[in-house]
């Protein structure tokens, strides 16, 4: 069995074997899900981490732009990511160093946690937590989970 599902996963391509699981956009290495129920942060930090992974690390100027494109395509403006003010840390502990933050921001001291604008060119802006908006939940790709998909589509 191994076998075949190691000669069966090498014939195809990735694209052959959904990665993510249905509802979730997958980009590159990782899963993105658009919640367009609107919450608190702290409400959505919560929602991610039981029924997903987390809030969503944004990495690159590309993945911006992919989460811009599902927040547009559901006809909303902005959603919660995964950064807050605590030296603007990403809350999955990632170490990315990228930011997009709007010209004057981040700008209040009472507004200590991160949304991506994507009405306006996908900048983020800071918030209070306690403000109503869509979330994007996220996860990564593993070997394990390559393998799993795999295992799936052989049987």
């Amino acid at each position: 069995l191994m076998v075949l599902l190691i000669s069966t996963f090498s014939l195809y391509p990735q694209a052959a074997f959904p990665l993510c699981p249905t509802g979730w956009s997958e980009y590159g290495n990782r899963c993105f899900l658009f919640q367009s129920t609107e919450t608190d942060w702290a409400t959505a930090e919560s929602y991610c981490r039981q029924h997903h992974t987390d809030l969503a690390s944004v990495r690159s100027m590309s993945e911006n732009e992919q989460m811009k494109g599902l927040v547009q395509s559901a006809g909303e403006i902005q959603a919660w990511i995964g950064l807050y003010r605590n030296s603007w840390m990403w809350v999955d502990g990632s170490n990315s160093s990228f930011r997009h933050w709007r010209a004057s921001e981040p700008n209040g001291s009472e507004e200590n946690c991160a949304t991506a604008v994507h009405a306006d060119a996908g900048q983020w802006e800071d918030w209070p937590c306690s403000w109503k908006m869509p979330f994007f939940c996220n996860k990564n790709l593993s070997n394990a989970s390559l393998l799993a998909s795999a295992e799936e589509e052989a049987l």
